[in-house]
C-alpha cells in the first residue's frame, strides 16, 4: 500500500496512514485579458512576459486511512492532536509513494480526523502547494573546457528557470534566448547569469575556457 511523506515524515511510519484516494488539480492559468472599449472580444495579455503563469495548486479531499490504531474517541483525538502538531500549517516538501522520484511544494492542512464504519480511522488532508512538482535530483550538466568551443543543450519544461553556473577556472559563453544572443566572460566562481533564461524547450549554451563548468537546474513539471 502506497503513503506519502511529509516534510521528512513517512506517514505510515510515524502514524500507520496509508493512502486511500487523492486526485491531482489541475493548475489553473494566471489569464491577462484586456476589454477596449468599442472593440469585438479582448487582448490576450497572458504571454506578455513570453511564457504561461500559473497559480497555487489547492488539493482536496486527500483521504488517508489506518486500521491499527482503536476507533474510541481517545483514539482519534490523539491521533489529530499529533497530526496538528506535526504538519497541519506547515510548510516544506510533500512527496506521494506512487511518485518517489518527484516532490511538490506547499502547505498542510488537517481538515477532519473520524472514524469510518466503526472499522477505521480516516485523516482528510488539503494541500495548497506551488504549481509545479520538482524532481528529486534536479539536472545537472558538466563540460571539461578548453580552447575548443564546446556545447550543451539545456532542455527544460514550463517553469522559466535561472540555472546555477559553476566555474572552477574561467569560461567564456554564448547563448542565443528568445532570438537575443548573450556573451559572458566568467571567473571561477558560482553564478547565477539573470540573461540565461531557460524557457520551455531547448537553449544551447558554446563554451570556451579551463577547468570545468557545471550548470544545475531544477526538473520542474506540471
Amino acid at each position: 500500500m502506497y503513503s506519502m511523506n511529509i516534510f521528512g515524515l513517512q506517514l505510515d511510519e510515524e502514524f500507520d496512514l496509508y493512502l486511500e484516494s487523492y486526485t491531482i488539480p489541475s493548475p489553473e492559468v494566471q489569464t491577462d485579458y484586456k476589454k477596449i472599449p468599442g472593440m469585438n472580444g479582448s487582448i490576450d495579455r497572458t504571454e506578455k512576459y513570453g511564457t504561461v503563469f500559473f497559480k497555487d495548486r489547492e488539493w482536496d479531499n486527500i483521504v488517508l486511512k489506518s486500521t491499527s490504531w482503536t476507533t474510541d474517541e481517545d483514539s482519534k483525538v490523539e491521533l489529530e492532536r499529533e497530526l496538528l502538531n506535526a504538519v497541519h500549517g506547515k510548510s516544506g516538501r510533500i512527496i506521494f509513494d506512487d511518485d518517489a522520484e518527484h516532490y511538490w511544494q506547499g502547505r498542510v492542512f488537517v481538515q477532519d480526523v473520524y472514524v469510518e464504519g466503526n472499522a477505521m480511522l480516516i485523516v482528510d488532508l488539503s494541500l495548497v502547494t506551488e504549481p509545479f512538482k520538482y524532481g528529486i535530483n534536479g539536472k545537472t550538466f558538466t563540460l571539461n573546457l578548453s580552447g575548443s568551443e564546446q556545447s550543451v543543450t539545456l532542455t527544460n519544461g514550463r517553469k522559466v528557470i535561472v540555472p546555477k553556473v559553476i566555474v572552477t577556472d574561467n569560461a567564456s559563453l554564448a547563448y542565443t534566448v528568445q532570438g537575443v544572443e548573450h556573451t559572458r566572460e566568467l571567473t571561477a566562481g558560482t553564478w547565477r547569469l539573470t540573461d540565461l533564461l531557460l524557457y520551455e524547450g531547448s537553449t544551447i549554451v558554446t563554451a570556451t575556457g579551463s577547468g570545468t563548468l557545471t550548470i544545475q537546474y531544477e526538473d520542474a513539471q506540471l
